[in-house]
């Protein structure tokens, strides 16, 4: 449990960086936050007590899913690199579905390696989604607010988690 609330401090950390102090080291804390809980997850899994290796496969599945939707389906220049005050949100493909459909991904990958590897992988995996759930409220409210000068309006017409069928969402 300690690693997932590492790695999530040190998302909230960058985050908050982005809008204050923009610190070059601050700046490694996404990378940092990922690189903990991608090796925690490793850890809980090398550990667990028997493997019902079914769940893998969807476990995998959705987590390809979330590295798809945060690195892949967002232009990574405008979104990742350029710190640039007037950025756009990018509402295109799964974000003009609702608003971090990354949350999904997580979560639902964390259920299939709980029922792959036991009871302290579904803690794990369910602690680390409840923290995921707060991380991107702050950046729904405090967060994409201040970095997207029309995040406003994003929010109007996309939905914060439920996702919808109808895709009318700004363009950018």
């Amino acid at each position: 449990m300690v690693i997932g609330l590492l790695a999530f401090v040190l998302y909230f950390i960058y985050d908050l960086n982005e809008i204050t102090l923009q610190n070059k080291i601050f700046q490694k804390f996404f990378f940092l936050g990922t690189l903990i809980l991608v090796l925690g997850t490793f850890w809980m899994g090398f550990v667990c007590d028997a493997l019902n290796w079914i769940w893998l496969i969807p476990a995998i599945f959705f987590f390809g899913l979330l590295i798809y939707t945060l690195f892949f389906a967002l232009p990574f220049e405008a979104t990742y690199v350029d710190p640039a005050i007037g950025r756009k949100v990018y509402s295109g493909g799964i974000y003009g579905v609702c608003r971090h459909p990354g949350f999904w991904w997580l979560l639902f990958a964390y259920v299939c390696l709980g029922l792959a590897c036991g009871s302290e992988m579904m803690r794990f995996g369910l602690f680390c989604s409840f923290l995921n759930l707060l991380y991107i409220g702050f950046q729904d409210m405090v967060i994409f607010p201040r970095i997207f000068v029309d995040y406003g309006d994003y929010k109007r017409k996309v939905p914060f988690l439920i996702p919808r069928r109808k895709h009318n969402a700004i363009s950018r």
